[in-house]
């Protein structure tokens, strides 16, 4: 699915069949103010028959809470259309909360709305917003990599646990860790967990022996190969020695 498909598809059901949405009399008075949005797999690139077509408007903030009281509410603005396919989904959302999304805290945010199709956006203030986030990103994500990292080292004790729920809940954690890492590391965000392994075995040179790893993390052998992997990583991203050496003391 390519983006000017998923333009048209976007496009062609705003001028049909959302008009026979009970939501769509709320949105039809500010559509020519509002941006409008494809995420998900149709933006991505990763739509399967199935798919959901996953649309946003964002209205400006000042117009927005006129529209939900003349809706009832949140839901009275919502289409759900289960009738069309592909199915559809639209959010009416204020831009105040495009704003807290791209507010460069949230690495998951930023790689969805990196990949979002701008239907229509007036004012171009999407491409504003995201490339400010992403901007800010670099100085949060420091504190991301220290904290996944803590999790991928607690990979040394899950050999020695007894508890099999627990051992892979930590195992998930160190998958998930050893998945994020080399793009935290490049001060890059990154998908949420289904498309992680999807999306760093495309994306990073080490990507596709990582995920290799990744699937045996719960042998000792396999974990002490993923570690490396991703030590050298982040020593050649400049975290240095002293992340990786000293680690556990600085706890």
């Amino acid at each position: 699915m390519t983006e000017q498909a998923a333009r048209h598809l976007a496009e062609s059901y705003l001028a049909g069949r959302a008009r026979t949405q009970q939501a769509f009399q709320y949105m039809e008075p500010v559509l020519d103010r509002s941006l409008l949005l494809v995420i998900g797999s149709y933006s991505i690139g990763m739509a399967r028959p199935g798919s959901d077509l996953d649309l946003e408007l964002i209205v400006p903030d000042e117009e927005y809470p006129a529209l939900l009281a003349a809706a009832g509410g949140v839901r009275g603005l919502w289409v759900h259309d289960e009738q069309h396919r592909p199915l559809t989904d639209i959010k009416v959302r204020p831009l105040a909360w495009l704003r807290e999304q791209l507010s460069g805290q949230d690495p998951v945010s930023l790689w969805v709305y990196q990949r979002a199709v701008a239907v229509h956006d007036p004012t171009g203030v999407f491409v504003a917003l995201l490339a400010a986030g992403l901007e800010r990103f670099r100085d949060v994500a420091p504190g991301l990599v220290r904290r996944h990292y803590r999790d991928l080292r607690s990979g040394v004790t899950t050999g020695e646990m007894r508890d099999a729920l627990a051992r892979q809940i930590m195992l998930g954690k160190v998958v998930e860790a050893a998945l994020v890492l080399p793009l935290l590391a490049a001060g890059e965000p990154h998908p949420y967990p289904k498309w992680q392994a999807w999306w760093l075995g495309g994306r990073h040179p080490l990507g596709p022996e990582i995920v290799r790893l990744c699937a045996s993390a719960g042998d000792e052998a396999a974990f002490r190969q993923l570690r490396r992997l991703i030590d050298g990583i982040l020593i050649d991203a400049g975290y240095g020695d002293s992340l990786v050496r000293d680690f556990w003391r600085k706890l």
